[in-house]
């Protein structure tokens, strides 16, 4: 049981990566990237994301217009920022710009 939020992680994130190519948009001129992970620490305007694979915490900003999505939610609705919670496990798709992890989607899986 005590790796059962490791294999969650896992599933969700494979099943993530399957859908990504949907959720990536923007520039070329921005390196784009998917960072999955468990909440660790969260407000409106950034989250930070423990990686359980490299053993780090990377922090990254919320915009306004990043999408939420809850992965159990089969209409795929976009939710508000207010809705995610610490533990929860993440996969943030987004653009790097000047040495900034900037949002553009979230889908999370609620852990309670």
């Amino acid at each position: 049981m005590r790796n059962t939020p490791v294999l969650f992680l896992a599933v969700f994130t494979a099943l993530f990566i399957l859908c990504a190519a949907a959720f990536a948009s923007g520039s070329n001129d921005q390196p784009s990237f998917v960072l999955s992970g468990v909440v660790k620490n969260i407000d409106q305007t950034s989250m930070e994301v423990y990686q359980p694979n490299i053993n780090k915490k990377i922090t990254v900003n919320i915009l306004p217009d990043t999408t939420i999505i809850n992965r159990l939610d089969d209409q795929k609705k976009p939710y508000q920022m207010g809705i995610i919670r610490i533990n929860d496990l993440v996969v943030v798709n987004g653009t790097v710009e000047k040495n900034l992890f900037r949002t553009k989607s979230i889908s999370y899986l609620p852990m309670e």
